[in-house]
């Protein structure tokens, strides 16, 4: 608080100025999750523990310095610096280790270097775009006797526009999301231009409510590289996958990579009761369809794996 005291012709007055100050402050986030898939092909189990440190106000005001970590099914830290210069600027600097095991001879290790500018208006519209640099080692073989090295730079952009009542489970709204890439690899030092790949995906998510119990969501995922096919390696960091649940509910299998996806999913939510307790909370009772496809470029032939 600033005062001042003024002299006037009638008197005297007394000016307050109140200044916002943000005071540093710790938040640690701890998650556990455990989820188990059955079908006819066999069954696949994951289980996995995370962290999340955030100091904020770090250096600067708005500032934001996170350390994040996981372990288990998979090993990962990384840390982010995020430094907004007004309400709907920001820029941000994201270092990134990762090490995935899909089955018991088949991991992965990545590590990305990612600087970013977005703007973002706190309701609605999201967009960022930056520059990024990898080094990924993957296992040219199923027992690991030779590791392919590669580098890879870049450029990105992503653009996501909301207008969904909630993130999961929704009842009515739209979301709209596209995402695309320009990947140059390295190879001895030298920049292959001519072997870039730009992997384009889009996704749309449409809620719309029949009545006051019964919802209908709708989701469309494509993602199609236009460019040189993301081969072993790339293909781990930069392509398309099978992770979401969404689309490939029955995956029993190891995590497949792909150049090209599509993939949609039709459910309808049922609402019985719009307080579970006295204190809130809703239970939906949803069923729901998928159908996904994935065309991956191996050993100089296109696959399709479809489900």
């Amino acid at each position: 608080v600033q005062s001042k005291i003024l002299q006037a012709e009638d008197g005297y007055s007394l000016n307050l100025l109140f200044l916002a100050k943000n005071k540093p402050s710790i938040q640690l986030i701890a998650n556990m999750e455990l989820s188990q898939t059955f079908g006819t092909a066999g069954s696949s189990s994951f289980f996995s523990t995370d962290f999340n440190l955030n100091f904020k106000d770090f250096n600067l005001p708005d500032s934001l310095f996170s350390i994040r970590g996981s372990a288990l099914n998979d090993w990962s830290l990384s840390f982010l610096y995020f430094q907004p210069f007004n309400r709907h600027l920001y820029a941000s600097l994201l270092v990134d280790y990762t090490r995935q095991n899909y089955k018991l001879y088949d991991s992965y290790t990545f590590v990305q270097d990612k600087i970013s500018l977005g703007i973002n208006n706190y309701n609605h519209f999201f967009m960022e775009g930056g520059a990024f640099i990898n080094f990924n080692k993957v296992p040219l073989f199923e027992d690991q006797t030779e590791l392919k090295k590669e580098w890879d730079w870049g450029f990105f952009t992503e653009t996501n526009l909301n207008f969904l009542d909630q993130p999961a489970f929704s009842e009515r709204g739209f979301l709209f999301k596209s995402q695309a890439k320009v990947i140059i690899p390295l190879k001895e030092n030298k920049t292959l231009w001519n072997d870039f790949s730009l992997p384009v995906s889009f996704k749309l998510k449409a809620a719309f409510p029949l009545s006051q119990k019964f919802f209908l969501n709708l989701s469309l995922f494509a993602g199609y590289n236009f460019k040189s096919p993301l081969q072993n390696g790339l293909i781990e960091l930069e392509g398309f996958n099978n992770y979401d649940r969404l689309y490939f509910p029955h995956n029993c299998s190891k995590n497949e990579f792909s150049n090209h996806e599509f993939a949609a999913s039709a459910s309808l939510l049922f609402l019985p009761s719009r307080a579970l307790t006295i204190f809130g909370g809703k239970l939906y009772i949803s069923a729901g369809a998928s159908y996904a496809s994935l065309k991956t470029f191996k050993e100089g032939e296109w696959t399709v794996n479809t489900g």
